[in-house]
């Protein structure tokens, strides 16, 4: 508190401390500091002197919020906000866009506060249908070898698709591409719950929505977090597409495969395509470890 605002029974030497005098100098500090305006004390304030709303007086400030100050800025003791809690829930309302006012004489309940702030509170039917989903494309597609799911794509899924290499190529990338994306979901929501949840809230009470703090706080810190272990899955993808050589399509390993078969000799077509691979794979970790120092230079500011 500041400028003599520091004691409540300055404002009212006849009220039990700690019921409402305490209510009306907070509000009334924070009123100075938004208005810059210092309102008069609780004992020498009138019911006739009215003071303008916080919202129509200083542009920016959220309506609750006037209204939860000015609520605890009323003369009349049955009219004010009779606890500090109820103060800061409507500012806290206030942060999240509610779209109504906090009655200054209800009890607080988990209504006031955004859905996405209510962790116990029941999912919608939707939500849970898509998190079984979720679950079930996890496990199974973790639970799977790679080789076994591009089999099945190809020789089930696309059965009735012409043997081209077009459709090997469209095949095999759908295939690689739900088998990396379970593991990279894996390791996002590993880099998200690895944040401290007081970044969630700190983006929350500056007034950013749920999408704006998740975009511009959360994923970035996060997305640091993770480039190690999404570099390694990038790299493992790599790797793993020779195996579409079981379904006809020529790659690297097909190529050398059919090289042996026709000189019968194996040393020098399967490491050459070893010493391929190598060089790839030594690229993308060159690639990676710059983009990991630079991304670490913010940790030395």
């Amino acid at each position: 508190m500041a400028e003599g605002y520091a004691a409540p029974e300055q404002y009212s030497k006849t009220a039990p401390h700690g019921e409402w005098t305490d209510v009306y100098s907070l509000c009334a500090v924070l009123y100075k500091v938004l208005s810059g305006t210092m309102p008069p004390a609780a004992d020498t304030r009138s019911v006739n002197d009215n003071l303008i709303p916080l919202d129509q007086l200083v542009e920016g400030v959220p309506a609750v919020v006037s209204q939860g100050i000015m609520a605890g800025l009323v003369v009349d003791q049955q009219m004010r906000i009779r606890s500090m809690r109820q103060l800061i829930q409507a500012i806290y309302y206030a942060t999240y866009e509610a779209p109504t006012p906090i009655p200054p004489q209800e009890e607080a309940t988990e209504a006031y506060f955004p859905a996405d702030q209510q962790p116990e509170k029941k999912k919608g039917i939707i939500l849970r249908i898509l998190n079984g989903i979720c679950k079930v494309y996890l496990t199974v597609i973790r639970g799977t070898p790679t080789l076994v799911q591009l089999l099945i794509m190809w020789f089930v899924i696309w059965a009735s698709a012409r043997a081209t290499d077009g459709n090997m190529i469209r095949c095999a990338i759908l295939s690689f591409g739900i088998n990396s994306g379970a593991y990279v979901a894996e390791i996002v929501r590993s880099g998200i719950m690895s944040i401290d949840k007081g970044q969630m809230e700190a983006g929350r009470s500056l007034g950013l929505n749920y999408a704006t703090t998740m975009r511009f706080i959360i994923i970035p810190q996060a997305f640091k977090n993770i480039l190690p272990a999404l570099g390694n899955e990038l790299i493992t993808l790599l790797k793993e597409t020779s195996v579409v050589t079981v379904i006809g399509l020529k790659d690297l390993t097909k190529g050398a495969m059919i090289i042996q078969s026709k000189t019968y000799q194996a040393f020098v077509p399967f490491f050459a395509i070893a010493a391929i691979y190598l060089v790839m794979v030594l690229v993308l970790s060159w690639i990676l470890g710059r983009l990991e120092r630079r991304l670490r230079q913010s940790d030395l500011r």
